[in-house]
């Protein structure tokens, strides 16, 4: 619900207790009795529409002018002020939620959580990995419990001849140290997907990445929880075949802190890559002929 809409609700809750009290004074006899001194209203001094939703907006807001008040001998309009009254209240409080959340909401906060523009692959500790880097870049509040999925989207033919031109399959994918799907982003830090039998990507050779074609997709989804408003803030890229560079690392962002501890990350160089030696073959061929000591790519 936008501002407008908020604006609007609150303006029919008061016309629709406006025609409530109106309803009263009509069939009570206070309309037509108005100038008749004797006469003792449910309501006082309300001798039309106008006046019953001036007096539905002190019900509503508390105001108060004295101008209008019921009589205690009016069992209707006791009921509807206490109607009013509470569910005055009650609907205020959540147009304040309401507004709260809209106005506590990041909007832009995905905004300041950044994915490398490039993955690389290369090897650690003898295994082939994906990387992808992935930063916040807002340092006064951080991403609690921030989670990472990737998902591999790539055209797969069933043993029926089916064509599933968008088939979805989980990469195992965490970021330095942590468990799968798990990232601790107080500083930079890269994702990692080992490229073992268990991957989509295993029999995927630097050939296959060097055509400009998009025989798969990578979508990668990073949420978390931000620690100031405790709302969710999601952020989402993906990566082409022509967007993974084969026998790269990221370049070091030089974290160092300042005078008040503060950590310092040179974001210049966030989507940096080098060149590192790395078999030109695919996992599979690595695993099944061993470690290759030549053709590498520089």
């Amino acid at each position: 619900m936008n501002d407008c809409g908020v604006i609007i609700v609150l303006f029919l809750i008061l016309v629709v207790f406006a025609v409530l009290w109106y309803g009263i004074g009509y069939f009570n006899g206070d309309l037509e009795n108005f100038n008749n001194a004797s006469w003792n209203p449910c309501v006082s001094n309300i001798d039309g529409f106008t006046a019953a939703f001036l007096f539905s907006v002190e019900t509503q807001q508390t105001v108060g002018y004295g101008f209008y008040h019921i009589e205690p001998n009016c069992l209707e309009a006791v009921c509807v002020l206490c109607l009013q009254s509470v569910f005055g209240v009650l609907l205020e409080g959540i147009m304040v939620g309401i507004l709260f959340v809209k106005m506590s909401r990041a909007k832009k906060r995905s905004a300041t959580l950044m994915f490398s523009k490039t993955a690389a692959v290369s090897l650690r500790d003898g295994s082939l990995y994906l990387m992808i880097r992935v930063g916040d870049m807002r340092t006064k509040s951080h991403l609690l419990e921030a989670h990472v999925r990737a998902v591999f989207i790539s055209k797969r033919t069933t043993r029926e001849g089916e064509v599933i031109k968008y088939h979805q399959q989980e990469l195992e994918i965490g970021g330095e140290g942590e468990k799968y799907h798990r990232v601790f982003l107080y500083w930079p830090t890269v994702l990692l997907h080992q490229i073992d039998e268990n991957s989509p990507l295993y029999n995927i050779t630097p050939h296959d990445l060097t055509e400009d074609n998009s025989s798969f997709e990578i979508i990668v989804i990073l949420e978390g929880i931000n620690e100031n408003t405790g709302l969710s803030a999601q952020a989402r890229t993906s990566y082409l075949p022509s967007e993974i560079i084969w026998g790269h690392r990221f370049k070091d962002l030089h974290r160092s802190k300042n005078d008040t501890g503060a950590r310092i990350v040179d974001y210049a160089l966030f989507h940096n890559t080098y060149s590192v030696k790395t078999p030109y073959v695919s996992a599979a061929e690595i695993a099944k002929n061993g470690n290759y000591e030549y053709d590498y790519a520089n």
